[in-house]
C-alpha cells in the first residue's frame, strides 16, 4: 500500500469534488462509554422456514458459498423468530431436517418461542419446556431464547387481553419499534431500569423496512446508511446484540435468494464485524446530524491484526456534497475502508470498496485491503458511508 502524504481523495469520477462542509471530529479517549462483544452483530432466519415443507426457503446448507459466506461472519447469534413464531407448535415427534447451527461453524441459535400460548391469562411454558428438554436430551446448545416478537401486531383478542405490563412479568420482549430509535431505546431502558437496571437490551429483528423489505431498495447499497447508522447509535447507547432480519429470505436478507450471492448489506456487516472493537468511545463534532461518526477501540484478533491501542471510525455521510473531515488527535496513518455504489446510483446492486467492486468468486471471500492515507485528514465523497483505522492512535483503554 502507498503511503500518500497529502489529503487522501476518495472522491470517484463520477462525484463531484467540491468541499462544502467541514467537519472536526474529537474522540474521547478516556473511558468507554459502552461495551460489546463478538456476537453483538448478528443474523436472522424467518420462522416459516422451519417447517419441513417450507425445505428453509431453498437455502443450500451443504453450498460451499453459503457456508463461506456465512463461517466468515462468525462467531454470531442466528435467531429463528418472527412473527409466525407465535403461531408454531413445537412437535417433538415431527422435528428433524438440516441443523443450520450444526452447519455454520461459529453460530450460536436464539429461538424465539410463542408468546401466545396462555392459560388463565398467564403465558404456558409447558411448549417451550418440552422444547427445552429434547433440545437438552439431544445435547443441541441453544444459549438464548426470545419470548414473542412484535407484540404490536398480535391480533385480538391477544391485542386486549397482552398488556406490555404483562409481557414484562412474562419476560422482557427485545423487541424495539425503529422507527426514532433512540427514544424507543431510552423508552425501553426506563421499564428494565425499574426491575433491573442491568437487564441487556438487543434489537432482536431490525432491517431497513418491514414486510420483507423494499425491492431495489432493501437489497442495494442505499440501505447500508441506515443498517451502519443504527449499529453505531445501539452500541453507544449499550445494546448488547442487534440481529439483522434476515440472513436469507425475502428482500432485506443479506444473501440473494436464488444464487447465495451477497448483497451490499453483506460486505458491509463483514468489515464491521472485522474491524470494530468492544470498546466504545465518545465522539463530538462540529457536524450536523447529516454526518454521523462513531468511534471504537479497533479489532485486533482478525486478519489485519491490528495492535494495541487502535482506534476505528466509522462514518455515515448523508451530505449530497463531498466532506473534509479532521482527526485533530490522529495524525498518523490512517486505514480506510470506504464503500460506494459501484454504479453512480445509490440503488447500485453492487458496491465498491475503496474504488474496487467486491465480488464472491471461486468460493473465495475476497481480499479487502484498507487504502493507506496519512495526515489526519479525508475527504469523504456524498452519500458514502465507511471505517477508517488509526493503527498508531496509541490510546490507553484500547490497549
Amino acid at each position: 500500500m502507498a503511503v500518500k502524504r497529502m489529503l487522501f481523495i476518495l472522491c470517484s469520477l463520477h462525484v463531484e469534488c467540491t468541499v462544502s462542509q467541514s467537519v472536526s471530529v474529537t474522540v474521547a479517549t478516556d473511558k468507554a462509554i459502552a461495551t460489546i462483544d463478538d456476537h453483538f452483530v448478528g443474523v436472522t432466519f424467518e420462522s416459516t422456514m422451519l417447517p419441513i415443507s417450507a425445505n428453509w426457503y431453498g437455502l443450500d446448507f451443504g453450498s460451499p458459498k453459503v457456508q463461506t459466506l456465512a463461517k466468515a461472519l462468525s462467531p454470531c447469534y442466528l435467531r429463528i423468530g418472527g412473527t409466525p413464531g407465535d403461531f408454531m407448535t413445537f412437535d417433538p415427534t415431527g422435528h428433524g431436517g438440516t441443523s443450520p447451527n450444526a452447519t455454520y461453524t461459529g453460530w450460536d441459535l436464539v429461538f424465539g418461542l410463542n408468546v401466545l400460548k396462555r392459560k388463565d391469562g398467564q403465558r404456558d411454558p409447558t411448549n417451550a419446556q418440552e422444547l427445552m428438554k429434547y433440545s437438552h436430551d439431544r445435547n443441541y446448545k441453544i444459549p438464548e431464547f426470545e419470548l414473542g416478537n412484535e407484540p404490536s401486531s398480535f391480533p385480538k383478542p391477544f391485542t386486549d387481553t397482552i398488556s406490555g405490563a404483562q409481557l414484562g412479568r412474562d419476560c422482557l420482549p427485545e423487541y424495539l419499534v425503529m422507527d426514532g430509535l433512540i427514544t424507543d431505546i431510552n423508552i425501553a431502558r426506563n421499564v428494565t431500569n425499574l426491575s433491573n437496571p442491568d437487564t441487556p437490551l438487543w434489537l432482536g429483528e431490525t432491517s431497513s423496512f418491514y414486510g420483507g423489505g423494499t425491492p431495489g431498495v432493501s437489497d442495494r447499497y442505499v440501505a447500508g446508511f441506515l443498517w451502519l447508522d443504527k449499529l453505531g447509535i445501539a452500541a453507544r447507547m449499550g445494546l448488547k446484540g442487534v440481529l439483522r432480519q434476515s440472513y436469507f429470505g425475502k428482500n432485506y436478507s443479506l444473501i440473494e435468494m436464488n444464487t447465495f450471492e451477497p448483497y451490499p448489506d453483506y460486505w458491509l456487516t463483514l468489515l464491521y464485524k472485522r474491524l470494530v472493537g468492544f470498546k466504545v468511545l465518545s465522539v463530538q463534532t462540529n457536524s450536523t446530524n447529516s454526518f454521523r461518526v462513531y468511534a471504537h477501540c479497533a479489532k485486533q484478533e482478525n486478519l489485519y491484526r491490528y495492535k494495541p491501542g487502535s482506534v476505528v471510525a466509522y462514518i455515515v455521510n448523508v451530505n449530497n456534497f463531498t466532506t473534509a473531515v479532521t482527526f485533530p488527535q490522529f495524525k498518523t496513518n490512517m486505514d480506510v475502508f470506504w464503500l460506494q455504489p459501484a454504479f453512480p446510483d445509490l440503488t447500485s446492486r453492487n458496491v465498491t470498496l475503496n474504488g474496487k467492486r467486491l465480488d464472491y468468486v471461486n468460493d473465495t471471500i475476497p481480499e479487502m485491503p484498507p487504502e493507506r492515507a496519512y495526515g489526519g485528514s479525508l475527504q469523504l465523497p456524498a452519500t458514502t458511508f465507511g471505517f477508517v483505522v488509526f493503527p498508531d492512535a496509541g490510546v490507553g483503554i484500547c490497549k
